[in-house]
């Protein structure tokens, strides 16, 4: 096992260099107490007390090595004392401001400037005293420094071992230098940097000991996402070559940092790429790599039932066989549901999604879509129950999307929802940012979310219904906009839909019951369905 290397401390040599340096600090402490006590309490009238006060304590942060609370109390004795002692005390407090630096860039981890502050005392005008106080001070940091220098190279070997594809290496010189960090309270930044950036190459290596490790570093998935992107490069194309390491890890990783359609798009690239390469053994393996991405694959059933026919094996060819049809039948019904969710029949669209869900109970599409559904029908928990269950295979970009609105989780979600690749899911993931923001009393922003869904939904030639019906919602009560934004949702030819929507601005309102009488019988039973709550374990209405 390869350990991190410590400085040396046993030699005798060394053990007497150290007690000499603590030697001369001592007195250098006591040498300068000495005069300084002289001075002031030698000219007690030229001092106020608060002054007086101040000098001592920073003297005490000063000689106890607490330099950030020297350099504060120094400050506070300048601006009280105006000129006296000016001179002596401007040396104290720029030798505070230095060491207190050097204190601070020693627990981030940084070697380099500690290294220029070291030597700065023989830059600066100061008295010989000074710049020898100033020398023995700096003394404490010596081992430290060493320490730290120490670190930086075990975190370069780590990126190396990783670049030449030493994982096992990688991971037990990972582990000693995050325990050396620890141990020295030394920030993990610098850990955390070097590994993200070493992904920025497309390394599987890196991925997995990053993953692994992204808990204990302080690691945020959007973080992994941002550096597997590399300038004029998708995050796609990145997966795609992470993908050629033929690592079922690393599949199983792209599989929570990926969003739904690029999974979808990369696992049939995956296949097709390899399916007729290597022997049977091998063939399994990429069908098993291609699942992990994107486990509601119905061609890689399909793919998997011919081998397993070839071998002999029936029994596994007919489950096979089985999971790619039922597959294959759900995830048309969901593309079936959004083609009728567009075109103004959300009551077929809540059909097929549930059918889809029948036919292939995980299916993580159909749960995304009954997810979305119900968060802009106002049903937060019926919403998070889906969202929840199309996470169970893997996490992708809309389903955290989704989890970040129920958390109240809104920056910087704009951005990620503007990258999603799907335009339908883009559009009503825009629609329930608003709905989100205009909870949380962020209106102007909310309004502007709202205009991304029309603007999205408009260019498709789909449903306005949704955006009309929020549009009067967000709108002032008898404003002109929410006025004409009702009578535009009202009036549309599809007559049942439209009042549907229309529920949504009368729900707290006289006028509910006269509308939603005149709904049909299947669009109230449409309209309880999705207004009922989901009651929790414990008898509770709510998401957990």
């Amino acid at each position: 096992m390869k350990e991190i290397p410590f400085p040396s401390n046993n030699g005798q040599s060394q053990k007497n260099k150290r007690m000499y340096r603590i030697f001369f600090l001592f007195l250098c402490i006591l040498f300068f107490i000495a005069c300084f006590s002289f001075m002031v309490f030698s000219h007690p009238s030229s001092l106020k007390p608060q002054a007086k006060e101040a000098i001592l304590l920073a003297e005490s942060y000063f000689s106890d090595g607490k330099y950030r609370d020297a350099r504060v109390a120094y400050k506070k004795a300048l601006d009280i004392a105006g000129y006296t002692f000016s001179g002596f005390l401007e040396r104290r407090y720029r030798m505070a401001i230095y060491l207190a630096r050097m204190d601070q860039l020693i627990s981030q981890g940084d070697s380099e400037e500690v290294k220029q502050l070291l030597s700065i005392g023989e830059k600066e005008v100061w008295p010989p005293e000074t710049k020898a106080i100033y020398s023995a001070h700096c003394q404490n940091f010596i081992l430290q420094i060493e320490k730290l220098m120490q670190y930086r190279e075990n975190i370069s070997q780590t990126i190396v071992s990783l670049k030449e594809k030493k994982g096992q290496e990688a991971e037990i010189l990972l582990k000693n230098t995050i325990r050396f960090a620890k141990k020295n309270q030394t920030s993990l930044i610098p850990i955390k940097k070097a590994l993200l950036a070493s992904l920025e190459e497309g390394n599987s290596e890196s991925l997995s000991i990053v993953w692994q490790f992204q808990q204990e570093l302080g690691i945020e998935k959007k973080e992994i996402q941002q550096s597997l992107q590399k300038e004029g490069s998708s995050l796609s194309v990145m997966a795609k070559k992470l993908l050629g390491s033929h690592n079922a890890e690393v599949s199983q990783i792209l599989s929570q940092i990926l969003s739904l359609p690029d999974k979808v798009a990369l696992a049939k690239e995956y296949f097709y790429t390899y399916r007729d390469s290597g022997s049977i053994q091998e063939k399994r393996e990429k069908a098993k790599i291609a699942l992990a991405l994107y486990p509601d694959f119905y061609e890689i059933y399909s793919y998997t039932a011919q081998m397993d026919m070839t071998e002999g094996m029936y029994q596994e060819a007919k489950e096979n066989y089985d999971k790619a049809q039922r597959s294959y039948i759900a995830e048309t019904m969901v593309f079936q549901g959004w083609c009728e969710l567009q075109r103004k029949n959300p009551l077929e669209a809540f059909k097929m999604w549930n059918k889809s869900i029948e036919t292939w109970p995980d299916f993580s599409s159909s749960h995304l879509a009954l997810g979305i559904f119900y968060y802009f029908l106002g049903n937060p928990s019926r919403s998070f129950f889906h969202i929840e269950k199309a996470q169970a295979k893997g996490t992708s970009q809309e389903t955290e999307i989704m989890k970040s609105l129920f958390h109240n989780k809104i920056k910087g979600l704009e951005e990620q929802i503007a990258v999603v690749s799907e335009l339908h899911l883009q559009g009503y993931l825009y629609l329930c940012h608003a709905i989100a923001l205009f909870g949380m009393k962020e209106k102007d922003i909310a309004w502007i979310s709202l205009e991304k869904a029309k603007g999205i939904f408009s260019k498709q030639r789909s449903s306005l219904l949704e955006a009309l019906a929020y549009q009067s919602i967000f709108a002032e009560e008898g404003s002109a906009i929410a006025e004409n934004s009702l009578k535009e949702l009202l009036s549309d030819t599809e007559r049942q839909s439209a009042i549907f929507y229309s529920l949504l601005y009368f729900k707290e309102k006289e006028k509910f019951n006269e509308y939603y009488e005149i709904l049909e019988d299947s669009w109230k039973n449409l309209w309880q369905a999705t207004q009922q709550p989901l009651e929790n374990k414990d008898g509770n209405n709510g998401r957990k």
